[in-house]
């Protein structure tokens, strides 16, 4: 634990994303995308890549934004042409993964998917913070969709949910408690602080390299808990070896109904939704930046598209241009810029 329980850090709440997530559905393929393709027909029509795009994901096979790539990869084949290859590398909290991207020619051929911004949180970390948005160097091309993550512990510990865990651990204060992460300066980690906070205990952070890793030793009990998304999580916890104890995001997820939110169990200060973006050099010619922006648009209006991640528990955006994505990131980084300075958090 590093910082007092009180955080005063809030996020929108749960009423506020459903009426949202209501309003995407309703604006998916709606009429301002559909002005903003026509006004940029002409400069896409200019732009097919002459050669292989590849997608560089911060994260081990498996996860979450390893699966959006693939199915990014099998569009991109069909609707521009062209095939892409994904490329797994973990490490850094996602650092590894954006400098391929940020080091790479400025083409629209390298590109990454991720949660907050091509370096994770890392911006949040630096001291002072840094860039405001979190995608220093990089160009929003994409919004893929919103998702929630769940809390998840051994099946063999005692406690049912957040609750009983926080009762556990406040009354027994010699019982040495940890969490794990995929990365120092990641969401999951920033997640498992603020319920350590909440707690009023000391508890050990455990970085990964991977969310498979994490949840291998959560699930064998060597780690207390871990925040990881549903599509990693469901198949340890549908075998029986892991239990869910929360879902962040403010709103049920519906493969796991029957979990109550962050919210609903008294630690609702950062729950907030997920949403994975699709990024490029920030020097990437404007034409590029509107051919991948339009053929991210019909990747996640196909219904077929639709269906396959709703399946992986993925809530779709409407088709959103570039500027509204960063506004939408920047607005999101000043809420974990926050926790991260009254938590008084630093890397590791």
């Amino acid at each position: 634990m590093r910082g007092p329980g009180d955080l005063s850090v809030t996020g929108p709440t749960p009423d506020h994303y459903a009426r949202r997530r209501a309003l995407r559905r309703a604006l998916a393929g709606g009429l301002s995308f559909a002005l903003g393709a026509a006004l940029n027909r002409q400069a896409v029509a200019q732009w097919r890549p002459g050669k292989p795009i590849r997608i560089i994901i911060g994260s081990t096979p498996g996860g979450l934004p390893d699966r959006l790539a693939r199915l990014l990869s099998e569009h991109f084949a069909t609707d521009l042409g062209q095939a892409a290859i994904v490329e797994n590398r973990p490490g850094a909290s996602g650092k590894l993964a954006a400098d391929i991207v940020l080091n790479a020619p400025a083409d629209g051929l390298t590109l990454t998917i991720c949660f907050l911004g091509p370096a994770g949180l890392l911006p949040a970390f630096a001291t002072p913070p840094t860039d405001a948005t979190g995608a220093e160097g990089f160009e929003p091309v994409g919004i893929i969709g919103y998702g929630s993550a769940v809390v998840v512990t051994s099946a063999r510990n005692p406690w049912q949910d957040l609750r009983e865990f926080a009762a556990y651990a406040r009354a027994n204060p010699q019982a040495p408690l940890s969490f794990a992460s995929a990365g120092a300066a990641t969401i999951v980690r920033l997640y498992g602080e603020v319920i350590a906070a909440k707690v009023q205990r000391p508890m050990m952070h455990v970085a990964y390299k991977g969310m498979m890793p994490a949840l291998t030793d959560v699930a064998a009990g060597e780690i207390s808990f871990l925040v990881a998304t549903p599509p990693a999580a469901l198949p340890l916890i549908s075998s029986g070896r892991l239990r869910p104890l929360a879902v962040t995001s403010g709103f049920r997820a519906p493969e796991l109904a029957q979990v109550r939110t962050l919210a609903e169990q008294g630690f609702g200060e950062v729950d907030r939704p997920a949403w994975y973006g699709v990024y490029a050099a920030a020097a990437t010619p404007p034409a590029v930046v509107s051919a991948l922006n339009e053929s991210i648009g019909r990747f996640i209006t196909s219904p077929r598209v639709v269906a396959e991640l709703n399946q992986i528990g993925l809530d779709v955006a409407a088709p959103m241009p570039p500027a509204k994505i960063s506004a939408l990131l920047k607005d999101d980084m000043s809420v974990w810029k926050k926790a991260v300075t009254q938590l008084g958090l630093k890397l590791e």
